[in-house]
């Protein structure tokens, strides 16, 4: 699942900083992620930024910002 043991310790600090953001728990944002995509927020992240583009931290904060939007509207409806 994990490319390389730091993936783990991002995912998770991925998962805590999306917590603190929408102030909620990070159980709440690893279930939601569960239900919208299937997978964690940072896999989704990395999925959706082009692999050209991945070591850009504007094109990551953009990608995160969507993402982090996903997660409310998905948050607010339940």
């Amino acid at each position: 699942m994990y490319s390389c043991p730091m993936d783990r310790d991002r995912e998770r600090e991925a998962d805590v900083r999306a917590a603190r953001k929408l102030d909620v728990g990070v159980a709440e944002i690893q279930q939601a992620s569960a239900t919208l995509w299937g997978h964690s927020l940072f896999s989704e992240r990395e999925k959706r930024i082009p692999e050209t583009a991945k070591e850009s931290s504007a094109k990551r904060a953009h990608v995160t910002r969507k993402l982090y939007a996903e997660l409310n509207k998905r948050l607010d409806s339940r």
